[in-house]
């Protein structure tokens, strides 16, 4: 309706364009930075995970690529522990499972003569790569089947 030119109001809509322009350019900058550190730890966690759990399978006198098989390293880790195989598929139910993963990183972390607390994090995902290298790669962790 308005398309004589005019400013109506007084005020002037072109600082506040390029200024939401600047804030959108920033934000996109930081997304990336954020997604490339977020993608780079999620990596170093993975090889971390994989080198600690192939460590510790050829401690324990099984093949390190064992650690590379989704679901039957779990199924090895349950039988160093003396655990019942089906507890693999209990290991699928949420809160049970973490109850059953725990109280196999601690049978676990036992037969490597460390304490409970390494067997803890042995148990908890988001700590179980810092508690296999604990066992891969120390000196004085002896796998005492």
């Amino acid at each position: 309706m308005y398309t004589n030119g005019y400013n109506y109001g007084g005020y002037d809509y072109s600082g506040a364009a390029a200024a939401a322009a600047t804030t959108g350019t920033a934000m996109a900058v930081f997304m990336v930075i954020f997604y490339v550190l977020y993608y780079i730890l999620l990596i170093a966690w993975i090889v971390f995970y994989i080198i600690g759990m192939w460590k510790t399978f050829v401690k324990m006198g099984k093949p390190g690529y064992y650690a590379l098989i989704g679901g039957y390293n779990d199924v090895i880790l349950l039988e160093a522990a003396n655990m019942p195989i089906w507890n693999y598929f209990m290991m699928l139910i949420p809160i049970y499972g973490l109850v059953v993963s725990i109280r196999r990183g601690i049978a676990i972390a036992n037969k490597f003569g460390k304490s409970t607390a390494v067997g803890v994090f042995l148990g908890i995902p988001v700590t179980a790569p810092i508690a296999f290298m604990i066992l891969g790669c120390s000196k004085d962790a002896k796998y005492k089947g």
